[in-house]
């Protein structure tokens, strides 16, 4: 995922934006595919992940 220096700079930016949100435990990871899953957890490490079943929305 965002192998062109331009997708890879928009995708820093939006993980920067949302890194509280990743944080927080409340991104339910089983709704993405495990490789964006993975990408994420390589620039956010302290990704957490909320139940499926413990989403608000």
């Amino acid at each position: 995922m965002g192998d062109q220096p331009d997708r890879q700079r928009a995708i820093d930016a939006i993980v920067r934006r949302h890194r509280p949100h990743l944080m927080s435990g409340a991104f339910v990871c089983d709704d993405s595919t495990p490789a964006f899953v993975d990408c994420l957890r390589r620039r956010v490490p302290d990704l957490r992940c909320a139940d499926a079943g413990q989403s608000s929305e």
